[in-house]
């Protein structure tokens, strides 16, 4: 059964992917050879959902639209000067006359496991009380990202019994403000350093009223899920915005000012009990069910890929030029040269006496004679030099590392920008 929901997928820059998106943008990044945004979409149309709104700068537009065409997918740009600081919330007020009904906010660079169907958060928010105006999909870190950079650690608090989210992830700070009132309301919080947001949300055709009358919420993540998370313990706050939500009354609550009882009915206008509030609540994924991860960074860009591989099952009887490694169409891979535990792309060129271990090597790469990579990126068009020895370093596209040149990535990264011209 189709899910009657507007699905919007927003492709950002990818600044924490750098030097990677520097010539390819962030959602045609490859993993396991296959676009990011492609599992994003495919995870839209597992679940039934065939409304999908993809929107982007408009310098992604000439790479990025002949690969949703051939999905049939809607796609819309803005000028990369206007766009440049956008975040998640300008982005939906700019694009607020193209979604009529509740909505689904994605990123481009999720990949959810096989047991995570995006029907089940949906399901999850439907069938949560009325007042539910987001649902957010949080999950445990599963990685140990070196020395790559992986997410910021994040903060939270939500009540385990109703899933009320009080304090959405937040960067971790050294202080946090716990009002009284909230933990009246909430006594039986559980405060966890180890949730991050998957920036998934499931959001009422509501909320974008509301963004639209608030154009100072810039994003859904650090703006305007903290705000909505003081609804459930500020009635104050739901009494003053309830008018842009037009959230359905309670019939419980409205037969209540009926009552005959006349000083229950009195109490009950003048307190919002918390369940009856306007709230955000979260759908937390285990990690038992399924490994689900961001390519935001470079950390989470190379661990993902690696997931990949070792869920990939090399199919029997079939033969390979690097056996233990997932390898694309027309690689071409010299003699003596050995390939172990890597993602090989398309038009790869491998010379002679190369040694690659746990690197991710993307389409139309040169790889010369007696190059070694150990736990190397190397981006698209990549030329890597005869004999060059690069460890845990990260080739951005179009890049050409000289001959003979040696390079192992440390925190002042300018030694991996002198081999590149």
């Amino acid at each position: 059964m189709a899910l009657q929901f507007k699905a919007i997928v927003l492709c950002g820059y990818g600044q924490k992917l750098y030097p990677l998106t520097e010539s390819t943008p962030k959602p045609l990044l490859t993993v396991a050879n296959k676009p990011l945004i492609s599992y994003v979409v495919d995870w839209c149309h597992q679940s039934g959902l065939s409304d999908i709104l993809v929107l982007s700068p408009s310098s992604f537009s000439n790479q990025l639209n002949p690969l949703l065409r051939s999905h049939g997918i809607a796609y819309e740009t803005v000028d990369d000067d206007k766009s440049a600081n956008w975040e998640s919330g300008d982005w939906l007020r700019h694009f607020s006359s193209l979604i009529t009904t509740d909505f689904i906010l994605l990123p481009c660079d999720i990949i959810p496991p096989s047991t995570l169907p995006l029907s089940a958060i949906v399901q999850h928010h439907t069938t949560s009380h009325y007042n539910t105006l987001i649902t957010s999909l949080c999950y445990y870190n599963s990685f140990d990202f070196g020395t790559r950079e992986g997410p910021s650690p994040c903060t939270s608090i939500y009540d385990k019994t109703s899933l009320s989210m009080i304090t959405p992830p937040t960067d971790s700070f050294d202080g946090m403000e716990l009002r009284s009132r909230m933990l009246w309301e909430f006594p039986n919080l559980t405060l966890s350093s180890k949730l991050l947001d998957a920036h998934v949300y499931v959001l009422r055709r509501g909320v974008l009223d509301l963004l639209l009358e608030r154009p100072q919420i810039a994003s859904i993540r650090e703006d305007l899920l903290p705000w909505l998370s003081k609804w459930s313990y500020q009635s104050g706050l739901s009494k003053k915005w309830n008018h842009a939500l037009n959230i359905p009354e309670d019939p419980f609550s409205d037969a209540i000012k009926y009552s005959t009882m006349q000083t229950y009915a009195s109490e009950a206008s003048t307190h919002i009990p918390p369940q009856q509030r306007p709230r955000v609540q979260c759908y937390i994924h285990d990690p038992k069910d399924g490994v689900i991860g961001r390519a935001n960074t470079l950390g989470g860009y190379a661990e993902l890929n690696r997931e990949q591989l070792r869920q990939h099952r090399p199919q029997p009887n079939v033969k390979t030029v690097a056996p233990g490694s997932l390898t694309s169409e027309n690689v071409k891979v010299g003699e003596k040269s050995l390939i172990k535990m890597s993602i090989i792309g398309r038009n790869v060129d491998i010379g002679k006496g190369c040694k690659i271990i746990g690197s991710i090597i993307a389409d139309n790469v040169v790889i010369k004679d007696g190059a070694k990579l150990d736990n190397c990126i190397v981006c698209t068009r990549a030329k890597i030099g005869e004999r060059a020895t690069l460890t845990l370093c990260d080739v951005g596209g179009d890049s050409d590392v000289i001959s003979d040149s040696e390079c192992c990535l440390v925190p002042d990264i300018t030694s991996l920008t002198l081999l590149i011209s």
